[in-house]
């Protein structure tokens, strides 16, 4: 019998709110049968339950967001360090139009 290997893939899916963020990741937890935060996590403001080795992450625009522009103290940060760590990220609920989510287009486009 071949031996599996472990694969591991960071894949972030942005919501438009926080209550969409939370209940999709619970539910998606629920179905893979893991408790939330471990293989499938959320993070919103004031608030995340994901670990380092979580596959899914659900996240609010604004909170990515956040994540992905750097502080004015270190405004000199390459844009090839975006979306450092994720191999697929999902911008779910483009119809709904927001500042946040047309900055994380042209964020994700300059470094694709």
């Amino acid at each position: 019998m071949a031996a599996q290997q472990a694969f591991s893939c960071k894949v972030v899916c942005t919501q438009p709110r926080r209550a969409a963020t939370t209940t999709v990741a619970a539910r998606i937890a629920d179905e893979h049968g893991s408790p939330i935060g471990h293989h499938v996590g959320y993070a919103v403001r004031f608030d995340k339950k994901h670990t380092a080795s979580t596959n899914v992450l659900f996240a609010t625009e604004g909170h990515l967001l956040q994540k992905q522009v750097p502080h004015p103290k270190w405004a000199n940060t390459a844009a090839t360090n975006r979306f450092a760590g994720i191999d697929i990220l999902f911008l779910d609920e483009c119809h709904e139009d927001s500042k946040e989510l047309e900055v994380l287009l042209f964020l994700a486009r300059e470094v694709g």
